[in-house]
């Protein structure tokens, strides 16, 4: 159980950094 929700975890932060990164690139890439 510990373990799901330990992978979830990196899953949705994995997730967040790579929706960060591709928004920074958006905004680079409009200015």
């Amino acid at each position: 159980m510990s373990f799901i929700f330990f992978a979830l975890a990196i899953s949705s932060r994995t997730a967040a950094f790579a929706f960060r990164l591709s928004l920074v690139d958006d905004l680079e890439a409009a200015r």
